[in-house]
Formats: C-alpha cells, sequence, structure tokens
C-alpha cells in the first residue's frame, strides 16, 4: 500500500511539473511572408451594405497583427478587377494575367455566405420597406492561390451564428446589412468568423 501510494505521489508530482514546463512557440501553419506580394480580392457576397466590407477590413487587420511584415496589394471587388483584366471569370488564366499585371506571387480570395435568417420584425409601411434584428448563419471561406500554377496552397472555413442588427429586405433588392456603427451591430459575429478563419495564420503554444 505504501508502495502505491509513493508510485502515485511521483506521477502526480510529474504531471504537475510538466505543466508549469516552458512554453514553446510553434510556428504558424502558413507563413504568408514566404510570398514576396499577395494580392487580396474582396469576399464574394450577395449581402448589400456596409457588413462585408467591415469583415474585408478585418480580415486585413487580422493578417497585419498576426503577420507583420506580409506584403498584401488590396485588389478590390472580382467583377472590377476582372474587368481590368478583361476576364469575366477568376479562373487559371485569369489568376495568372492578374499576376503579371500587378506583380502577385499568390492571391487571396474568399466567399461570405448569410442564411437561415430568423427575423425580428419592425415594419415601416410608410417605407414599404421592413427593417429587423435578426439571428443569422455566416459562413466564410477563404483561399490563398498560387498565381503561376493557378493551384490552391491553404484553405480555412470558419461558420458561426449570431443576432446581428441593422438587416433589412424590401422592394425587390435583396436583403443589405447596414449599420454607422458596424462594430455594434455586428462586430461579435465577423470578429468570432475572422478568429477562426485566421487561426492557421497565428504562433501557438505547447508546454514542454
Amino acid at each position: 500500500m505504501k508502495t502505491q501510494k509513493m508510485t502515485l505521489s511521483l506521477l502526480l508530482t510529474a504531471a504537475l511539473l510538466a505543466a508549469c514546463g516552458p512554453k514553446v512557440q510553434v510556428p504558424p501553419r502558413l507563413d504568408l511572408r514566404a510570398y514576396q506580394t499577395i494580392g487580396f480580392i474582396n469576399f464574394e457576397s450577395r449581402t448589400e451594405g456596409n457588413f462585408d466590407a467591415y469583415l474585408n477590413d478585418r480580415f486585413l487587420e487580422e493578417i497585419s497583427f498576426a503577420q507583420p511584415g506580409a506584403d498584401i496589394l488590396e485588389l478590390g471587388p472580382v467583377d472590377s478587377v476582372l474587368a481590368k483584366v478583361g476576364y469575366n471569370t477568376l479562373d487559371r488564366d485569369a489568376i495568372r494575367e492578374l499576376g503579371r499585371e500587378y506583380g502577385l506571387d499568390a492571391i487571396i480570395v474568399g466567399t461570405l455566405d448569410i442564411s437561415n435568417i430568423k427575423p425580428h420584425v419592425h415594419v415601416l409601411h410608410l417605407l414599404r420597406d421592413v427593417s429587423v434584428r435578426a439571428e443569422v448563419d455566416a459562413k466564410i471561406k477563404a483561399r490563398l492561390i498560387d498565381v503561376e500554377r493557378g493551384t490552391t496552397r491553404w484553405t480555412a472555413v470558419a461558420r458561426d451564428r449570431k443576432n446581428v442588427g441593422f438587416l433589412s429586405a424590401g422592394a425587390g433588392r435583396p436583403f443589405f446589412l447596414y449599420a454607422k456603427n458596424p462594430d455594434k451591430a455586428y462586430g461579435e459575429l465577423v470578429d468570432v468568423l475572422i478568429f477562426k478563419v485566421t487561426r492557421d495564420l497565428r504562433a501557438s503554444y505547447v508546454r514542454r
């Protein structure tokens, strides 16, 4: 019995010492600084308003924070970017042409999807419109494409469901998200999505 107690005590001591060991930094899975110049095309979205613009800004902010020194060139919305090089779709040839046009080694592209909208409705009769707060499912997908080969070097997907403000739909137009203070209206949702989708860009720590 005494031997068993001593063995258990030694095991507990060893576990405590391991838990208190030094933290060692593990490099990020994706290092954007390995590329000389990376183009960023805005996330494609069917929403109107400033939700997607806010998402794009937060994505770039997180890249700058996680990997300072990464050279990112903002290209703009995909339609206008493609029009500048005479293409209609973002295929391999278009990507290669964008690389030549802007001196890029890689391009980051992505999509934003909002679905399963459960609104809390407030009808504005005079405007024939509907303004609501709503719970929404949001999903973003980001990809890093090698310009020369046209191959996907990295991809990440993030999903979340949150309550957002200033969502409306009416007059035959698609729903839009707009707010004078986007951080207050849907900042929490965007922050979660960005944190999840950029997890491979951040260094992590393990104990040894």
